[in-house]
């Protein structure tokens, strides 16, 4: 069955899981964290990004098998690299412009992988209500051997799935962090960069208004805490005060 028809009995945003779908606890699991990634989006929106996911993942085949060789040394065990489209797709990034699409605007990869993941989840519901002999290997014809390669299937689907939505939460919690680290950093900065900026001026109007632009930040310099000094990391902080000295004294 193919990927793009994961959502066929699955729909990845509502469709509740049946208890009785094999390992169904975990699957809900893995389909709540990955709803959460993508709430502001609907369901028309995940279906029609799946197919974009398919592509990206069938586009990047070769990509992929060119990655396994750099992996692989000459001595070691080709069998031992697992092939995992979460693995396929974090190594496609950087090959694929998901920017400007009409269907799915504002893409992003968290939300891809998480599509991926619901998309797994959907093949394991598939392989539970579909024909279990339909791609059934030949060397399998016992019904114990159908229903051990089914569940030995849908245990393998399932750990595929909880490593992509793994990916997923990822590159959200990595964005989201930068972003919050960056805020956070820019803003205490700024805060201590006025601080000096405050204290070079109120010292300067204080104590040195009369001295040369030079000797004022000279003194000033050497009168500042060293808390306030961290925060300029040029080699000549001296000219830095100079400069706004010289500007204050220009304003007055």
């Amino acid at each position: 069955m193919s990927r793009t028809d994961a959502f066929d009995n699955f729909l990845p945003l509502s469709s509740e899981i049946n208890p009785e779908t094999p390992f169904a606890f975990y699957l809900e699991l893995v389909a709540i964290r990955a709803r959460q990634i993508l709430k502001t989006r609907s369901e028309e929106q995940v279906v029609s990004a799946l197919d974009v996911v398919d592509w990206i993942l069938d586009e990047g085949n070769e990509a992929q098998s060119e990655d396994m060789m750099e992996v692989l040394s000459e001595d070691s065990d080709q069998d031992s690299y697992v092939h995992t489209d979460a693995k396929a797709l974090r190594l496609f990034m950087p090959r694929f412009d998901i920017k400007g699409q009409e269907a799915f605007p504002n893409a992003t990869w968290e939300e891809y992988f998480a599509i991926l993941a619901l998309a797994q989840v959907g093949e394991v519901i598939n392989s539970s209500v579909s024909d279990p002999m339909m791609d059934m290997p030949k060397n399998i014809v016992t019904r114990s051997d159908v229903e051990a390669w089914v569940k030995g299937s849908q245990l393998e689907q399932l750990l595929e799935a909880t490593e992509t939505i793994g990916v997923a939460e990822f590159l959200a919690e990595e964005k989201s962090d930068l972003a919050r680290a960056g805020k956070r950093g820019g803003k205490q900065r700024a805060a201590k960069f006025e601080a000096l900026k405050t204290h070079v001026k109120q010292t300067w109007q204080a104590n040195h208004q009369q001295r040369s632009n030079r000797d004022a930040a000279r003194r000033i310099w050497h009168e500042t805490p060293d808390h306030l000094k961290k925060v300029l990391i040029t080699d000549e902080p001296e000219k830095r005060l100079e400069i706004w000295i010289g500007k204050w004294k220009k304003a007055k």
